[in-house]
């Protein structure tokens, strides 16, 4: 059985947490501040779950938990397996998250003076913001070159200079010092500009993503009014991925970073894209001032993206951040339309408009399962006031499906049959798992 003095914090991040700043804090940029807060409140939280585990094992599964949801859940699992003791795996664990802390805040938050770490700092780079192996982004806007691969997520922090622009770094048995340089990659559309944070694993489509991202911005107005406007409140860095397996992603605790894959999504995957993670930034900064919805991990409600039941918070997330796919299609359907008959070739007309179609039946799908959620207490009052400003913009949006419906009939028959068979899959699922009639 543990005690309560083996979860004390380390000594160096007590002496490091008198030291922080907080006026650095609240001045820096918005995103580190939030990434910075949250790491020190999960610091908090598994702590007060170790404490808890000292009284009462059944306190496991809420530890197994809290690692899962963190960007540090390799690091656990890595040492779980290895040790076969979930105590001396949370212990390891904290540590890194305590060097990452720390290190954080010297790269991102107070990065004017000069430090030195007697002990180098473990820091897991942060790919969300544009890190790799190859290189960090750190004072803001300042990108560090690394030489040699570690060859793993984690470099050991020596020093660093603001003044200077350096930070020392022990990759393996050498100690590398990397000079920093001032480094924006920007586009720009009626006085709204967005940062691309390309790195070494990224510059080969450096052009490829700035000329996309620029394409996407200069159209929105042309589609809507409100997009650009919107995505601007969401959303500051586009960070680039190349993969094959991975969606574009956000995290809740480090707003207005977008990371957005190229690997295998082309120009109207792009334009989805954004807006969706933008609409992940949207609903998280509502949650975090209120609750909308229980956040528990039954998996009682079926999702009609995933075609497999989840719990109720990936229902009303679902519902919100795709609303964002479904008024993009819903608008970008009838600027096509509009621009077909004017005899402009728009030689994806009919994979807009099956989208446009396949959005409307995801949302529309969901809504009855949303009334299960409601009908089971699941949704808060907060939750359902926003739920039905969502809802409502949804039906606004779609008034367009019977003209949708036969514009793809003629213009693309196995598309519309592609469609029809959607529609009976989702008829029959709900009706299999929830006894839900749905028309």
């Amino acid at each position: 059985m543990t005690n309560k003095n083996q979860v004390s914090l380390d000594d160096i991040f007590k002496l490091f947490i008198k030291q922080v700043k907080p006026e650095l804090v609240t001045n820096s940029e918005v995103s580190y501040a939030v990434y910075f807060l949250s790491s020190i409140s999960k610091l908090i939280r598994i702590s007060d779950l170790l404490i808890e585990f000292t009284v009462d094992d059944d306190a496991t599964n809420d530890i197994l938990d809290f690692w899962s949801s963190t960007d540090l859940g390799d690091f656990f699992f890595e040492y779980l397996d290895y040790y076969q003791d979930l105590l001396i795996a949370t212990l390891e664990t904290m540590a890194i998250l305590e060097n990452k802390i720390m290190a954080f805040y010297f790269l991102h938050i107070d990065f004017y003076s000069e430090v030195y770490f007697e002990n180098a700092l473990q820091y897991p780079y942060l790919p969300n913001i544009g890190d790799s192996a190859s290189g960090l982004y750190a004072m803001v806007d300042y990108y560090f070159p690394i030489p040699l691969d570690n060859g793993d997520h984690t470099i050991e922090l020596i020093s660093r200079s603001g003044g200077k622009k350096e930070i020392t770094l022990r990759i393996g048995n050498n100690e590398v010092k990397l000079k920093g340089f001032f480094f924006q990659n920007e586009v720009e559309s009626e006085g709204r500009s967005f940062q691309i944070r390309t790195n070494a694993e990224t510059f080969s489509i450096a052009d490829e993503v700035k000329e996309r991202t620029q394409r996407a911005i200069n159209l929105f107005p042309y589609i809507d009014n409100e997009f650009l406007n919107i995505l601007s409140i969401g959303t500051s860095y586009v960070v680039p991925m190349l993969e094959d397996n991975i969606v574009s992603y956000s995290m809740q605790d480090l707003p207005l970073f977008s990371s957005i894959n190229y690997g295998f999504r082309d120009f109207v995957d792009h334009l989805d894209d954004l807006l969706h993670e933008n609409g992940h930034h949207l609903l998280n900064q509502v949650l975090n001032t209120c609750e909308l919805v229980v956040e528990d991990q039954e998996q009682d409600y079926l999702s009609p993206w995933r075609r497999s039941l989840r719990p109720a918070r990936g229902i009303y997330h679902a519902f919100i951040t795709f609303f964002w796919a479904h008024n993009l299609f819903s608008k970008l359907f009838p600027f096509a339309l509009e621009l077909s008959a004017n005899e402009t070739e728009i030689v994806e007309l009919d994979r807009i408009t099956f989208r446009y179609l396949e959005e409307n039946l995801l949302m529309k799908s969901c809504l009855p399962i949303l009334e299960l959620c409601i009908e089971d207490n699941k949704v808060s009052i907060e939750g359902e006031e926003l739920l039905q400003v969502y809802r409502e913009k949804f039906e606004n949006d779609s008034k367009l499906i019977e003209i949708a419906l036969v514009t793809l009939e003629c213009l693309n028959p196995t598309m519309y049959s592609n469609y029809l068979k959607l529609y009976e899959e989702y008829r029959v699922n709900l009706k299999h798992f929830h006894d839900i009639d749905f028309k």
